[in-house]
């Protein structure tokens, strides 16, 4: 499995990094880490994905810590 890491950074407003994979790709974990933000308890988050034909989709994501 390949795991990619990448910071956000909340704050400053940095534009999010731009991960590529190859259409379906199954064996890839992608982790962000939130640099300037601390997530708070309870919190959710959902992650979205723009493909190269301008669909997207949004799925849930899982929380652990501020990652």
């Amino acid at each position: 499995m390949v795991t990619s890491k990448a910071a956000i950074h909340i704050e400053s407003q940095a534009p999010p990094p731009i991960i590529p994979v190859v259409q379906g790709d199954t064996g890839r974990s992608i982790l962000f880490t939130l640099a300037d933000f601390t997530i708070p308890i309870g919190a959710t988050a959902t992650y979205y994905i723009q493909k190269p034909s301008g669909n997207a989709v949004y799925n849930n994501a899982v929380i652990e810590g501020n990652t």
